[in-house]
């Protein structure tokens, strides 16, 4: 993320320091977020591009999770009819 698209804000002097708020895009960066930036700039671009995968591993596999989780709930009507059934009972008791 380059530094130029970050809204740098600083407050009046509270009890003796100068407070800063930071924005990108219209939203106010969390303190959190800030250390994470500072972190992933420290890296070595290799370094830094290997985190960047591991975001998106992230971001994938959370996504993916909600993809099966609404085919199994879309597909329960489905597989209803095939699984309450007089011979199947024994299998709900389980």
């Amino acid at each position: 993320m380059p530094f130029d698209a970050v809204l740098l804000i600083r407050h009046m002097p509270f009890k003796g320091y100068m407070r800063e708020s930071r924005y990108e895009h219209g939203k106010k960066i969390t303190q959190q977020e800030q250390e994470l930036i500072e972190k992933i700039r420290s890296l070595a671009p290799e370094r830094a591009a290997e985190v960047e995968d591991f975001v998106d591993f992230l971001r994938h596999r959370t996504e993916d999770r909600g993809l099966v989780r609404a085919a199994a709930k879309f597909s329960e009507a489905a597989f209803r009819k095939v699984w309450d059934n007089p011979e199947d009972a024994v299998y709900d008791q389980l």
